[in-house]
C-alpha cells in the first residue's frame, strides 16, 4: 500500500507560485542472503494526475529511489505503475499552498501464471486443484484451484 504522511510546510522559496510539494520514494524487496531487504528503485517512472482536469506530471526516481514534484494546489492520483511486470497500490493525496505530503510505493513483481483445465471429454473442470511449483530457485510449491469454468489464475509472482 503506498504510503502517506504530512511534513512539514516548505520553508524557504521555492519559487513565485503558491504550489505544493509531492515527494516520496519507491523501493522494491529483494532477497540477499536469504533476507529480504528493501531497496530503492532508481529511473521508475512516476506520474501525478490532476483529478480536476486530468493534467498529467511526470518524474523520474533517482538513485536512491526519491522523487519530487513541485505542483499547485488540488487533488492528485500518484501511480509509479509504469512498467509491465510490476504493480503498487496508487496514492491519492490534496495537494496544499506551500505544503508538502509524502508519498512512498513498494513495487511488486506482477508476473502472472493462469489456464484452464479441462476434463478427458473436453468440459471444464471446476473446483479442481492446480499445483504450481517453481523449479527456479528457491523450490516453492503451492496449489490454486479452478472456477466454475475451470479457469486459474495466480498473480504477484516474480519470474522463473
Amino acid at each position: 500500500m503506498a504510503r502517506l504522511s504530512l511534513k512539514s510546510a516548505v520553508s524557504g522559496n521555492r519559487g513565485s507560485t503558491d504550489s505544493g510539494i509531492i515527494t516520496g520514494r519507491v523501493t522494491r524487496m529483494k532477497m540477499t542472503d536469504q533476507k529480504p531487504q528493501s531497496r530503492p528503485v532508481p529511473d521508475w517512472g512516476v506520474i501525478a494526475k490532476r483529478i480536476s482536469g486530468g493534467t498529467e506530471y511526470n518524474a523520474l526516481t533517482d538513485s536512491n529511489g526519491h522523487f519530487e514534484f513541485e505542483l499547485p494546489p488540488d487533488s492528485y492520483n500518484v501511480t509509479v505503475n509504469t512498467q509491465l511486470g510490476f504493480w503498487a497500490p496508487d496514492g491519492k493525496t490534496f495537494v496544499v499552498k506551500h505544503g508538502c505530503i509524502d508519498v512512498d510505493f513498494p513495487i511488486h513483481a506482477d508476473g502472472g501464471i493462469s489456464g484452464t483445465v479441462t476434463t478427458a471429454d473436453g468440459k471444464p473442470a471446476s473446483n479442481a486443484q492446480v499445483a504450481i511449483l517453481r523449479v527456479s530457485p528457491p523450490h516453492e510449491y503451492f496449489t490454486v484451484e479452478t472456477d466454475g469454468r475451470g479457469h486459474f489464475e495466480v498473480r504477484g509472482r516474480e519470474a522463473g
